[in-house]
């Protein structure tokens, strides 16, 4: 390998890699956000892995639209900032923005799996995420 695809290689991870931090940061930030208006329930101390899930998935059940909503943007904001970082960082590689699109659309299906959601939530949400992928790949096109 060529010391200018060493640098390529390098360049697309650190894009990747970049992005999905950038959208972490920003999915974290919504959320904060959205946590302030909307408070979770608390947990208590001393509760096990599996009590914590049970609860999260009943509050789930009778949470406000509004909190489920604010969850929702949140995911489609850090998609959106993580992939269009990416594009931006590796004008060259145009994959390096569907690469983090698709890892965070695959932990937000691993969530959704994991904790029941309600229906509408699990379909707005991944149809937010996929927005989130699309409009900087067609911003960029």
């Amino acid at each position: 390998m060529s010391e200018l695809d060493k640098k390529r290689v390098i360049r697309n991870a650190f894009s990747i890699v970049g992005g999905i931090i950038a959208g972490i940061i920003v999915t974290y930030a919504v959320e904060r956000l959205s946590h302030s208006l909307y408070p979770p329930p608390k947990v208590p101390a001393g509760m096990s892995m599996d009590e914590m899930m049970a609860m999260y998935e009943g509050y789930l059940k009778i949470a406000p639209t509004g909190a489920l909503l604010m969850i929702a943007l949140a995911h489609f904001a850090g998609t959106f900032v993580g992939v269009l970082l990416a594009f931006r960082l590796q004008k060259e590689f145009k994959l390096a923005g569907i690469f983090v699109g698709i890892i965070i659309l695959f932990f937000t299906l691993v969530n959704l799996f994991q904790i029941s959601h309600p229906m509408w939530f699990a379909i707005v949400d991944v149809l937010a995420v996929l927005i989130g992928i699309i409009i900087p790949w067609r911003m960029l096109k």
